[in-house]
């Protein structure tokens, strides 16, 4: 971490590191602290295993276009798989329609992913990109997205 210092203003405390923009501080020891250093919990939930809270997932109702969203969702449809050509060379592509209890949302499959899953299957989408595509809302994996297939 040498040659790492603050941004001008910031100042530093002994204890506290810089780690890009953003200052870590340890957690602190007492009672009343959940050990995330400067972080109130007064009326949190209990976090899931993937550090999700049930409030933190919103709803397919309420994404909105070009954000970043995690979403827990059934597949109730999948289109048939067309073979395209882009930017980036010859792919297969396919539209999945994810629902879940506040409304439906299509899924661009690309690659592999055409094959993978099937109509029935809950699906978690980590850090999907939303987008109007056509004027309708659509999923798809971006840069940094996963998918994976829930018990």
């Amino acid at each position: 971490m040498s040659g790492l210092s603050a941004p001008e203003g910031w100042g530093t405390r002994p204890g506290v590191r810089i780690v890009g923009r953003v200052r870590l501080r340890p957690a602190r020891s007492s009672r009343r602290g959940s050990g995330l250093a400067g972080a109130s919990t007064a009326g949190r939930k209990a976090f899931t295993p993937d550090g999700l809270t049930a409030s933190a997932m919103p709803g397919i109702a309420t994404l909105k276009s070009n954000q970043n969203a995690t979403i827990d969702a059934t597949i109730t449809a999948i289109s048939e798989i067309r073979d395209v050509t882009t930017s980036r060379g010859a792919s297969q592509v396919a539209d999945a329609t994810l629902q879940d209890e506040t409304g439906t949302i299509t899924l661009t499959l690309w690659g592999d992913d055409t094959k993978r899953f099937s109509v029935g299957q809950k699906v978690r989408i980590t850090d999907g990109w939303v987008k109007d595509f056509r004027g309708k809302l659509q999923v798809s994996m971006g840069r940094s997205g996963t998918i994976s297939i829930q018990p």
